[in-house]
């Protein structure tokens, strides 16, 4: 038993580990002679919730309870209620926020002892998942979805980190679209044509790749909704 249970605690674990190892390393990287482009991927605070805002790994991760979690082993995970969940979720978002920060602390110091300029980059893919859209999960319709909660998913996190020199004539980013295009500019001093900000959804499951600007309900809080039943 005690062997068993070494080894479903490893695997418990093994997310939140492997978070910390890929921050760790990005602290890390950076202090050759040479220039370094790093990518890094890191899947947080995406469910499920494998630690809290300390940065201890959690005995079992954390899903969301609903229909579709019910049929999942609850000898090797945790299923919260929404209250209990979302107390997880902002949890596992503290410790994100302040680890991030710490790297960027850590590669600040490291460039001010190598001489070198950092250029640092934080975009996110999506925002979190309402409750509504939990719930829902494989019947998702757009139309269902409030203004709020549409913000609340398609709102995330862009920003860029760069050296003063580079700050200068830099457009408002509303979105992710320009990165690299006021990046390369900046950089090289070519004129690469921003494209216009804009947001899409698709209305249903079943209509992926019917592609309905939301554009106005992101920025705008008194946008109508422009998804429509289809």
């Amino acid at each position: 038993m005690k062997i068993v249970r070494l080894f479903t605690d490893a695997e418990d674990k093994r997310e939140c580990r492997r978070i910390k190892r890929k921050l760790r390393r990005i602290r890390e990287v950076g202090n050759q002679p040479q220039p370094v482009f790093v990518l890094a991927h890191l899947m947080v605070p995406h469910d499920p919730i494998v630690m809290n805002a300390a940065g201890q790994c959690l005995d079992k991760p954390i899903f969301y309870h609903n229909k579709h979690t019910s049929t999942l082993n609850k000898s090797r995970i945790k299923t919260a209620h929404w209250d209990a969940f979302k107390a997880g979720y902002i949890e596992y978002l503290k410790y994100f926020n302040s680890a991030i920060l710490r790297t960027i602390d850590e590669q600040l110091k490291r460039r001010g002892e190598t001489g070198r300029k950092l250029l640092f980059v934080i975009q996110s893919d999506e925002g979190p998942y309402p409750k509504s859209m939990r719930d829902a999960m494989n019947q998702y319709h757009h139309s269902r979805f409030s203004r709020q909660e549409v913000r609340m998913k398609f709102g995330i996190i862009n920003a860029l980190l760069l050296p003063k020199a580079l700050r200068r004539g830099r457009p408002k980013l509303t979105t992710p679209v320009n990165n690299w295009r006021v990046i390369f500019n900046a950089l090289t001093g070519s004129k690469i044509e921003l494209l216009p900000d804009k947001v899409f959804s698709y209305p249903s499951e079943k209509k992926i790749f019917d592609f309905c600007e939301i554009t106005d309900i992101v920025t705008n809080p008194e946008a109508a909704p422009t998804c429509k039943n289809r």
